[in-house]
């Protein structure tokens, strides 16, 4: 089997395109491409328009199966080529995009998927808003980033650091500190005596971790905060580090900034931290969390709460969305949430016309209470909560998950190809594929 990959980013180029649209699908491909090695040959291409056909006729003239996965949203995926194509993408509305925009056609989710034909999806969510549009039967199957198996090592380094003992990060970036500074001051003030440079970051207390992009108004991340604040005014042994993911340093600070300006100084604290982490370094923020954090309005999968998840760190999130497959109270905290109307991203005429889901702010509130009483009053509590959310991501996605349901999905895939040739190709390349498929331990 040849899987040809593509995702509209580069190595070379990730670290000055983060926050950016659709900046995710790359590090999605990075840990689809171990599974699919497993399956067959994985070849990466940077242009499918000029490459993909070319490899799809080799592929074809020996009888063997040829397909390119496109990790990108439906719209960027390339129409019309010879060769097979399977969309990778994440979504977080209750409908799809059903009508083009402008000249644009590619913006029709609906005609899109239906050219293709089939699909792969990282939750049950995106997988049945699909099949409601399409048709029951639509070909797609939910193959979550399979990073279990990347940082479920990383719950024993956990489990040697005591709650409430200090935590050491080295890292080499921006770190505004409420203990040392005045969020009261103008964002540029504090930018401007907060340069980016090697520093250790010293955390202790109950430490709860949010990742985001705070351009991205999916993410909520003004309720994370503002709950935190109310939730811990008077405490001070509890940490909020606010891991800022974008390119533009001081664009990602001023937006956090802005908003802790707006809110009364308070006894707990809050760490802004913007810097490009090494495995290494981010492996050790894993470790240092006691809690990661997540009030977005919807989400295709969260690569980072499956991180910290699959390290056994316990989760505060919506239970909404992709969340639902791997959420619940026995590996965290669900907050409540509600259907709001709301448009598509990609419709410029802003048409209320389909559903996210808002975060219920004093549920959120009172998780921050629960699970601080938690950590400090109930050690082995926390600790199932932690084994449970290393077991709930093992079922969700771990690399033997991935492997098996990609193994089927593929498979189908190829037999429909098989039967399509039947009353289009030569009988004698016909026979070539049929003799693959019926090799089983090529595919197992």
């Amino acid at each position: 089997m040849i899987f040809l990959v593509h995702v509209p980013f580069t190595d070379a180029s990730i670290e000055g395109e983060l926050g950016l649209a659709d900046y995710s699908y790359y590090f999605v491909m990075q840990a689809y491409v171990p599974v699919l090695q497993t399956l067959g040959s994985v070849v990466e291409i940077a242009d499918p328009l000029s490459e993909a056909d070319e490899w799809y006729r080799k592929c074809a003239a020996r009888g063997e199966y040829c397909v390119l996965l496109c990790f990108a949203p439906p719209h960027r995926v390339p129409l019309h080529l010879e060769c097979p194509v399977v969309p990778v993408f994440a979504w977080e509305y209750d409908s799809l995009p059903d009508e083009a925009w402008g000249d644009k056609r590619e913006t029709d989710w609906l005609r899109v998927l239906a050219i293709l034909g089939r699909a792969i999806t990282h939750s049950e969510f995106t997988a049945n808003v699909v099949r409601r549009a399409i048709r029951p039967d639509y070909p797609i199957v939910s193959v979550a980033a399979p990073v279990w198996d990347r940082f479920e090592p990383l719950a024993s380094v956990r489990r040697e650091a005591a709650a409430g003992g200090q935590r050491c990060i080295e890292v080499d970036g921006t770190v505004i500190d409420s203990r040392t500074c005045d969020f009261s001051d103008p964002p540029e003030t504090l930018l401007g005596v907060h340069p980016r440079q090697q520093q250790r970051l010293l955390l202790d207390g109950v430490v709860y971790t949010a990742v985001f992009c705070p351009l991205d108004g999916r993410k909520n991340w003004e309720d994370l905060l503002s709950a935190f604040c109310w939730a811990f005014r008077d405490v001070g042994d509890c940490t909020l580090v606010m891991k800022l993911v974008h390119h533009d340093r001081d664009k990602a600070m001023e937006e956090v900034l802005a908003e802790l300006r707006r809110l009364p100084r308070i006894a707990a604290r809050i760490v802004l931290l913007h810097a490009y982490l090494d495995d290494d370094q981010y492996a050790r923020l894993v470790c240092a969390t006691d809690f990661a954090v997540n009030s977005s309005l919807g989400e295709g999968q969260c690569l980072p709460l499956m991180e910290y998840m699959s390290a056994g760190v316990p989760a505060i999130a919506p239970a909404h969305t992709a969340m639902l497959d791997y959420l619940d109270a026995e590996c965290g905290y669900p907050v409540r949430a509600h259907e709001e109307l709301f448009h598509w991203p990609q419709d410029m005429g802003l048409i209320l016309r389909t559903r996210r889901f808002r975060p219920e702010w004093e549920s959120l509130m009172q998780a921050y209470v629960a699970s601080r009483r938690l950590r400090l009053g109930d050690s082995p509590g926390y600790m199932r909560l932690s084994l449970r959310a290393r077991e709930s991501l093992q079922a969700y996605c771990s690399r033997r998950v991935a492997r098996a349901r990609l193994l089927r999905f593929f498979r189908a895939h190829a037999r429909a190809l098989a039967a399509a040739a039947r009353f289009s190709r030569p009988r004698s390349r016909l026979d070539r594929l049929l003799e693959f498929l019926g090799r089983g331990e090529a595919l197992r």
